[in-house]
């Protein structure tokens, strides 16, 4: 048992950075972070949908609203108006829960704490840019799939919406969902140990394992 001390220890002592890292995120995810991945994942929405003029914004609560140019099937009767799709895109918070975990991770390790939590932190900001993004690809493309739109309006021309497959939207929604379990979950502890693994053979010895088994 004295061979598990100091993993015991390590996991008091994590358990007790969490608090302090939950606070942080809770004071920084509306204003630092997401409004950080919104930039990236917009850049990233306006061009891949290029004719759509996809714009995405910031809306109050746990949520996006994207203006888009593909125009919804009943218009007003003034031509010279155009009723366009918004879509509110959410929820997003619960997308960077391992922000503050991957912190806790970090701070309770000894060894190179300042670069690990940039590097690591790039790792969960760019998983959780691609999981964001295919969410507001779902929610766009979706509207052409199930026939909400068949134009776009753009600098006074009409063309053709493109339509994408249900199957395709399927398959990005079962990525999108695998993705997200794994930037908050599952990256975050692997994410750790190739930082740490030759702190982890320290705080748990080989000979430990012989002497519980």
């Amino acid at each position: 048992m004295k061979q598990l001390k100091p993993l015991i220890k390590f996991t008091l002592h994590f358990l007790l950075w969490l608090i302090p890292a939950f606070i942080l995120w809770w004071f920084s995810v509306n204003s630092v972070i997401l409004p950080g991945l919104r930039i990236v994942v917009g850049e990233m929405a306006s061009l891949w949908f290029h004719q759509e003029q996809v714009e995405l914004h910031e809306s109050k609560g746990d949520r996006w609203f994207v203006r888009t140019n593909l125009l919804t099937k009943k218009q007003p009767k003034d031509q010279s108006q155009r009723s366009r799709w918004t879509i509110y895109v959410s929820p997003l918070i619960i997308y960077t829960v391992g922000f503050p975990v991957l912190w806790a991770w970090f701070l309770v390790t000894p060894k190179r704490r300042i670069f690990n939590q940039i590097v690591g932190n790039s790792i969960i900001f760019l998983l959780t840019t691609i999981v964001l993004w295919l969410l507001v690809f779902h929610s766009v493309a979706t509207i052409t799939a199930s026939g909400g739109a068949e134009f776009i309006y753009s600098y006074g021309y009409l063309y053709p919406a493109p339509v994408y497959s249900k199957s395709t939207l399927s398959l990005l929604s079962h990525v999108q969902l695998l993705l997200a379990y794994f930037g908050c979950g599952l990256a975050v502890p692997i994410i750790w140990y190739a930082f740490n693994r030759d702190f982890v053979r320290k705080l748990i010895p080989k000979r430990s394992f012989a002497e519980i088994s």
